[in-house]
């Protein structure tokens, strides 16, 4: 299939087949890709990929390693990662930390429709 423009439909059709792809590629050198948010114009587009590898071989995240190792700063637990709750009667999971991000450190994805979020320290606090 030739495509002609960059649109919504085939930019997830592409999408999906680079992921299977690239877990093709990270099986075979032990590494977890994952595509970011991909931004695009009519004739071009781009992403950011992230590769991780983990000590103890589960290739999380580097969001979610982030997490593990300085979430105790802003007063929460390793565990809390993977948690869900609700905001605005909907559901997400928290995946990861982005210490970089004064205002809004705490990423999650909404689980309908996988979404990523940014959420304050005191928006988690008051939900899980």
């Amino acid at each position: 299939m030739k495509i002609t423009n960059f649109n919504r439909e085939n930019l997830n059709s592409i999408r999906s087949e680079f992921e299977k792809e690239l877990k093709v590629i990270g099986n075979k050198f032990g590494i977890s890709f994952n595509v970011n948010t991909i931004r695009f114009t009519e004739k071009s587009m781009h992403c950011k990929l992230e590769g991780n590898i983990s000590d103890n071989g589960s290739n999380e995240s580097f969001l979610a390693i982030e997490f593990k190792e300085k979430c105790h700063k802003y007063g929460l637990k390793s565990e809390d990662l993977y948690k869900t709750f609700s905001s605005n009667d909907k559901s997400f999971k928290i995946i990861g930390l982005k210490v970089r991000n004064r205002k809004y450190p705490i990423i999650a994805v909404n689980i309908l429709n996988g979404k990523s979020y940014k959420f304050s320290i005191h928006q988690i606090k008051d939900r899980i």
